[in-house]
Order: C-alpha cells, then sequence, then structure tokens
C-alpha cells in the first residue's frame, strides 16, 4: 500500500489501495441502486488485513439472472456487455491489469465462454484495488446546458494471482484453508448432498469445529464446492 498521505485530498466513502482476493461473486440487485432495476454483479473481497468488502458494478439495461445469479442474459439476446456499463470497465481494468489470460481460459474451460456473463469467472481472483476517478458529460435536465461532472469507481490495478477455491472460502469463512481443502475433495467424490454430509462428519477437525459444522450442514456448500465454486 502507499505511504503517502494528502491531508487535504477528500474521501469518497470507498474503500482503496488494498490487496484482496475475490471470495464470491453473484449478480443481483441492491434497491438504493436504481430502485432494484438494474442487476448488478457484486464482488465480496477478503482484504489482506481480514476486511470484508462488498463492491457492486451495474450491468446494464436489459441484463437479468434467472439462475440465482450464476450468469446473466439479455431481454433481447445480446451476448456482449456495453462497453461504457461499470461491468465491462471492472472485466477491462482486470484485463489490463493481467488478469488477461486466466479470465479467458476460465471462461473457455468452466463457464461455456460465458465471459463477463458468468459471475464465477471472478471467483478466488487476488489484485490490487484502486479507487479511479471518470469525467462524464450529461445535460441539465432543467437549463439543458451540457455540464461534466465526476464518478469514482475501485477497480483492479495490478493481478496477484489467483487462490485455490479452499484458500478463498476459508478466508470466507473462517474456517483453516486445509480443512476446507479435504472437504472440498469430499464434495467432488459425493454423488449426493447426503453422501457429502456422511463423509464430511468423518473428516478429522470436522467434529467439535462449531464452524465447520455449520458450514458442512448447508446444502448451499455441497453445491458450490461440487461446481469447484467458494463456499
Amino acid at each position: 500500500m502507499s505511504n503517502t498521505f494528502d491531508e487535504f485530498a477528500g474521501d469518497a466513502g470507498l474503500k482503496s489501495d488494498y490487496d484482496g482476493v475475490i471470495t464470491h461473486a453473484e449478480f443481483g440487485i441492491d434497491p438504493q441502486y436504481n430502485g432494484g432495476a438494474t442487476t448488478l454483479l457484486k464482488l465480496t473481497i477478503q482484504d489482506d488485513d481480514g476486511e470484508e468488502v462488498v463492491q457492486m458494478y451495474p450491468c446494464g439495461s436489459g441484463w437479468d439472472s434467472v439462475d440465482g445469479g450464476e450468469t446473466i442474459e439479455h431481454d433481447r439476446g445480446k451476448r456482449s456487455i456495453n462497453n461504457r456499463t461499470a461491468l465491462f470497465k471492472l472485466l477491462k481494468a482486470a484485463m489490463d491489469a493481467g488478469a488477461d489470460d486466466v479470465l479467458r481460459e476460465r471462461s473457455a474451460r468452466q463457464f461455456g465462454k460465458l465471459g463477463p456473463r458468468a459471475a464465477g469467472i471472478w471467483t478466488g481472483l487476488r489484485f490490487h484495488w484502486d479507487a479511479v476517478t471518470e469525467t462524464y458529460s450529461f445535460k441539465d435536465r432543467s437549463t439543458g446546458e451540457e455540464k461534466t461532472g465526476e464518478s469514482v469507481r475501485i477497480v483492479p490495478t495490478k493481478y496477484l494471482g489467483a487462490a485455490g477455491k479452499a484458500e478463498a472460502a476459508g478466508g470466507q469463512i473462517g474456517v483453516d484453508a486445509e480443512l476446507m481443502e479435504k472437504l472440498a475433495k469430499v464434495a467432488e467424490e459425493a454423488k449426493d448432498f447426503n453422501g457429502f454430509l456422511d463423509a464430511a462428519m468423518e473428516v478429522p477437525g470436522v467434529l467439535g469445529n462449531a464452524k465447520a459444522m455449520s458450514l458442512i450442514a448447508q446444502e448451499g456448500t455441497y453445491d458450490k464446492l461440487k461446481k469447484g465454486q467458494v463456499a
């Protein structure tokens, strides 16, 4: 992190200038953004100090998720994200920061070449995150005058590698990464949730561990680990 502090600079109210891993990514809405009418990509980021940060990036008009937030589709069949949207600017920043190859490889190997239409391409990636200021133009509704404004957005500025799903999950839920690795293997080998639950109970370190017990009792944990996603 930078050690330079400007006591005369303002604060946008957004955490920036930190290293953090994306522990969870999903599409959804936020009632406070456009009255909940716009689909957003929501990233949960665990910084290196243990703080959890949530960043949201609007996808643009016409996009919606019909599979619980895993992917988005457009109401007119579009396949490309508008390059003026926050989602596209996040994508471009990440690719410029060094994650181009890993994002393309994940899209092709795991997500049917959906690219930024699949939230899962982000899970487990580590970046340095910074605030960037953008200038935009708009027309004053009352006077018709052309004006300019500024907005601040948090984007990746340096790619720091990919964490394993167990490492990322451990950071998110407070369960030891080594134990998560064992649970991930159990999920991959189990035929269904009941089989996962029975086998997970036999993993050393689970019994007597309240956080681990709570985790394996959630069918969503099995589903996500089975798909290779962060729990």
